[in-house]
């Protein structure tokens, strides 16, 4: 029988393995760091779900907070599927972790009409540095000879 093939860690095209995929941000070893990065795509998704597809950016978050409670050990998140945000607001006051900024516009006013816009521009200046308008590729329409 041949051996069993080992897959890529999900996510990682490129095989480079579990340990390539810590939190992004600054590496200062306090627990409470990669917790709030490990919040952020919950947050994201959420955010993202008041403005379309909402059952899949409700999924997509539920899928988020699964894994961030696995990791963790955070049984009271994976409890509180039904109840994300009250379950965060409990978590980050509980643990006094300082939230990232697109974490803190979300549960501030998770029903906001713009929420989703407001939560998106932080996470990219979160993770690329940069505002959402200046990370993004617009493809313009071609202009035939």
């Amino acid at each position: 029988m041949a051996p069993r093939r080992r897959l890529p860690h999900r996510g990682d095209g490129l095989n480079l393995g579990p340990g390539a995929f810590g939190p992004p941000g600054p590496d200062d070893g306090d627990p409470h760091t990669a917790l709030a990065w490990a919040i952020q795509p919950v947050t994201y998704y959420l955010a993202k779900a008041t403005a379309q597809n909402l059952p899949t950016n409700l999924l997509k978050a539920r899928s988020a907070a699964v894994g961030l409670a696995n990791t963790f050990g955070l049984r009271e998140v994976r409890d509180s599927l039904d109840n994300l945000p009250g379950a965060l607001r409990n978590l980050i006051a509980e643990r006094r972790i300082a939230p990232l900024d697109s974490t803190a516009r979300y549960l501030d006013a998770p029903t906001h009409p713009v929420i989703a816009q407001a939560v998106r521009d932080a996470v990219f200046v979160e993770n690329q540095g940069l505002p959402f308008a200046l990370s993004a590729v617009a493809v313009l329409p071609s202009i035939p000879n």
